[in-house]
């Protein structure tokens, strides 16, 4: 089991809670600006975007539960560049969707942790090789099963709900949020460690007065 100094997390968890609070009374006035419309049909209910480093400019999407398995690359003026299409993965209920780079490489995560019913013994992490697209490329794309890494996550007992995660650019540390726990932010750790195939249980969590 990883043992981390519980201080430690917390005081990191408070600053970040401050810093944001801090950041909400310093807002400067601004004008926004529309650079675009989501049209594409096939995104009909987006629920993960994350900047692509790989790709400047451009954002990684994917739609929420009731889709199949597949990312999009758009452009910063809501232009559909890219369909990619994970082989072998069967999509439950995405939710998020991350980042992290590696040994000078950059990786996505796909997240499938979406439990509405709270019944799922199991959610699961999909990892891949960020795409590179190219201009004037083709419009669809196949990342293969054996390109995946698949992380499947125990909750300790208990169905938990998760809508987001993200993933500390510093470390490669995975923090998962589940939503359904009234009156307390649920967050569980792991470290995020580029393996095969692995099934982790979460049984380091959290809790935080709210």
């Amino acid at each position: 089991m990883i043992r981390i100094n519980s201080i430690t997390l917390l005081s990191v968890i408070l600053f970040l809670f401050s810093a944001l609070a801090g950041t909400a009374q310093d807002l400067i006035p601004t004008t926004r600006v529309s650079k675009g419309k989501l049209i594409a049909p096939e995104l009909n209910e987006v629920s993960g975007v994350i900047a692509s480093d790989a790709n400047p400019g451009s954002f990684w999407m994917h739609n929420d539960s009731g889709d199949k398995a597949r990312i999009f690359l758009v452009d910063s003026s809501a232009n559909l560049l890219q369909i990619v299409n994970l082989e072998g993965v069967i999509a439950i209920d995405m939710e998020e969707i991350g980042k992290f780079k590696k040994d000078g490489k950059n990786y996505l995560v796909l997240g499938d942790i979406g439990d509405n019913r709270g019944l799922r013994k199991d959610i699961r992490l999909y990892i891949l090789e960020e795409p590179v697209w190219e201009q004037g490329g083709k419009k669809e794309n196949l990342i293969k099963s054996s390109q995946i890494q698949t992380i499947i996550l125990n909750h300790d007992g208990k169905a938990r709900d998760a809508e987001a995660f993200f993933i500390d650019p510093l470390d490669n540390r995975f923090y998962l949020i589940s939503k359904r726990d009234l009156n307390q932010l649920f967050i569980q750790l792991i470290f995020f460690k580029m393996l095969k195939n692995i099934c982790l249980n979460l049984l380091l969590h959290y809790h935080l007065p709210l």
